[in-house]
């Protein structure tokens, strides 16, 4: 007959009743501050009258600045023909006249992007006549950005970086619907990928000597300063998220800890 010592029993119980409430205290604890937390934005979350506020203000993580004449807004599903980044979209666009710009700035909470962490998000883009693009900022410092500018081509500019072609000129951005991820890999690169929306095989990878990515920049017309003070047409965009969020590893480290404590008990 198997016999079990009474002392074992007693030293295991506490091991067992102190993981469980642990476990459901950090499920409901805030994110910790050195890492990126911003679930998923959606365009949906918002209503166009919330997303229509005045230049220099904020909405929840968002703030703007954009001339008189500038659009942000919600879009419809139609986007203009464009393949649809969701049944609503970000849209920006500047006035359609010389020297008018627009910017969105969507801000990490939570800080800057973990070792092991991705931000994605989906965005298409409107006529090829002046400049738009998604930029990758550590707070306001420029690290990288996706760009078109006065053609149908999309690149990867930055400095230090040679253009590069994500969308060629006869592949054609107006008829394209993309999705970037940006993987901060190790303390100092991140891995950037570009897929047509809806593929699991990147049109273009790259690995990026950057990193403390905090927020994302959109932007459209002549803020950037190769635009030369064209009219520009903006761009659609949504459905931003970081993956994984700061908590899940934390928790699969606390679970491991409590099979390993589970199964010493049994052993014992």
């Amino acid at each position: 007959m198997n016999k079990t010592n009474p002392n074992v029993i007693q030293e295991n119980k506490p091991m067992k009743y102190i993981i469980i409430p642990l476990a459901t205290a950090l499920l409901a604890m805030n994110p910790p501050a050195w890492a990126a937390n911003i679930g998923v934005e959606s365009a949906s979350a918002y209503s166009t009258a919330t997303w229509l506020e005045a230049s220099g203000s904020g909405i929840g993580k968002w703030y703007f600045s954009l001339d008189a004449t500038s659009v942000k807004g919600i879009g419809d599903s139609s986007q203009g023909g464009r393949v649809s980044v969701g049944s609503s979209a970000f849209n920006l666009q500047p006035g359609l006249s010389w020297n008018q710009y627009a910017n969105a700035y969507f801000v990490f909470e939570g800080g800057a992007l973990a070792v092991g962490q991705s931000v994605t998000l989906d965005a298409n883009y409107l006529f090829n006549g002046g400049v738009r693009g998604i930029q990758f900022q550590a707070g306001g410092t420029s690290l990288f950005r996706v760009e078109q500018s006065f053609s149908d081509a999309i690149q990867l500019k930055g400095t230090g970086l040679t253009d590069a072609d994500i969308i060629t000129t006869a592949q054609n951005a107006y008829q394209r619907a993309l999705t970037y991820s940006v993987t901060q890999i190790d303390a100092s690169n991140v891995e950037f990928k570009a897929f047509l929306l809806g593929s699991t095989t990147p049109t273009y990878s790259s690995t990026i000597a950057s990193s403390g990515i905090s927020q994302i920049h959109f932007y459209a017309g002549d803020q950037q300063t190769v635009v030369g003070d064209q009219p520009s047409y903006g761009m659609y965009f949504n459905n931003i998220s970081v993956i994984p969020e700061p908590s899940t590893p934390l928790l699969m480290g606390l679970g491991l800890a409590g099979l390993l404590a589970l199964r010493k008990t049994r052993k014992t």
